[in-house]
């Protein structure tokens, strides 16, 4: 089940929806669960293709992805909605965000992620050799590369994952369509996979505020992710006031 960790706590309001980046799983998320505070559950949704759904075939279209993830959430609307989304991530919740019918999020929070338009064609490296790919995961993905060989043999499962879901993010090409509902974005110096200007996103998020966190990289939330877990629920405490 793509639920397995989806909190239920008896004192939450609001459910955050977390979306993985590209090759990524909903493990990643589940340190996040020593910040969130008890009004809100953590919702990791696992993706198919990685960790315990790993023998399932991964998601060849973005926009089935999409369909996928929104049928989970919306059985799952009893409380206050709050999408977020890392890398590939972010798109994947601004997509259901736009289609979601039956509820709006009280908030969607996007990080580490290019605007929508900046996706299509770009060359993200999906037809590397596995050997070419497992370099790019350590360099990219922030593993240590201290045992090499020992790494490449851990990561060796992912590759698989990781091709697939580059691929679908080198085919995606959005709608262009313009969700109203409040929005924040967060980012942090990123030489390697989110190299445009975060401001774009407006372009597709009229309610939208961004900021940055001046170190991490690419994964600055997992280096910061107390800061930045502590960012989000002021955003959500503010938007539950309006």
């Amino acid at each position: 089940m793509p639920t397995k960790y989806f909190e239920n706590k008896a004192s939450s309001t609001a459910r955050m929806f977390c979306l993985p980046y590209a090759g990524g799983n909903a493990e990643f998320y589940l340190p996040w669960r020593n910040f969130v505070p008890s009004r809100i559950d953590l919702c990791p949704l696992q993706l198919p293709g990685r960790s315990y759904r790993l023998n399932e075939v991964c998601s060849s279209n973005f926009y089935d992805l999409v369909q996928e993830l929104l049928s989970i959430i919306e059985r799952y609307n009893d409380k206050d909605i709050i999408l977020y989304g890392h890398s590939m991530g972010s798109v994947l919740a601004y997509e259901a965000a736009v289609q979601m019918e039956k509820k709006k999020p009280l908030l969607i929070c996007l990080t580490g992620g290019d605007a929508p338009h900046e996706w299509k064609g770009r060359d993200l490296r999906s037809d590397l050799s596995d050997e070419e790919m497992l370099d790019w995961m350590i360099c990219n993905y922030g593993y240590s590369s201290g045992d090499n060989a020992g790494m490449k043999d851990y990561l060796l499962p992912f590759v698989r994952t990781l091709r697939n879901d580059l691929q679908i993010c080198e085919n995606y090409e959005t709608k262009g369509i313009i969700y109203e509902g409040k929005t924040v974005i967060y980012g942090a110096k990123d030489d390697h996979l989110c190299k445009s200007d975060l401001n774009l996103w407006k372009r597709y998020c009229s309610d939208s505020e961004v900021f940055y966190f001046e170190k991490g990289g690419h994964f600055f939330n997992k280096v910061h992710a107390n800061e930045l877990v502590s960012a989000i629920t002021k955003k959500i405490e503010s938007a539950n006031h309006k």
